[in-house]
């Protein structure tokens, strides 16, 4: 019987002691996507859609760094990816994809009656907001590393008449893709 009660209070005091290692560390808005940067550090990104700004922030939830996204006149941003942070001579570097998109209306046989669709386009930016890769009529991508290679999948419909043509595009980023 001393056995089992010794056996339970060390379980007891084992599981405090688990349970004592986790500790609260802050909240951060629930829109905000995690990345981990190559020297390990964690940030939060968000998107400011009214400026076309990306906001990364740090995990005390300081602002970190502020970018640009030169979104063409008349787009509006689908889905924003880091893509790498790399560190350089001047701190984190950043290499980001995102994807906009614009509505574009047809006529079709009624005069009354028009067709709309959006045409998608994936961009790969650094954070200067030069653009390394515009790829027009893609909306849909993939981030693979495979045998210490990285690739960037990029879906692409091209219109064929009535009908559309879905391609897929392989770019390599061996110096940009974490």
């Amino acid at each position: 019987m001393k056995k089992v009660l010794l056996i339970i209070q060390i379980l007891l005091v084992a599981t405090d002691i688990g349970f004592a290692q986790v500790s609260y560390e802050g909240k951060l808005d629930a829109n905000m996507k995690a990345m981990q940067l190559s020297d390990g550090t964690l940030k939060f990104f968000k998107l400011d859609p009214d400026e076309n700004k990306l906001l990364v922030f740090s995990t005390d939830n300081s602002l970190w760094k502020s970018i640009n996204l030169p979104v063409p006149k008349g787009h509006s941003i689908d889905e924003i990816t880091i893509i790498k942070g790399v560190s350089d001579e001047d701190g984190q570097q950043l290499t980001i994809l995102f994807t906009c998109f614009y509505h574009r209306t047809y006529p079709i046989e009624d005069v009354s009656r028009f067709h709309s669709r959006q045409i998608f386009t994936v961009n790969v930016i650094d954070e200067s907001g030069n653009f390394l890769l515009k790829v027009p009529e893609a909306s849909d991508y993939k981030l693979l590393s495979t045998n210490g290679n990285n690739k960037l999948l990029v879906y692409k419909t091209q219109p064929d008449g009535l009908k559309s043509k879905r391609l897929l595009e392989v770019y390599g980023f061996d110096d940009q893709i974490d």
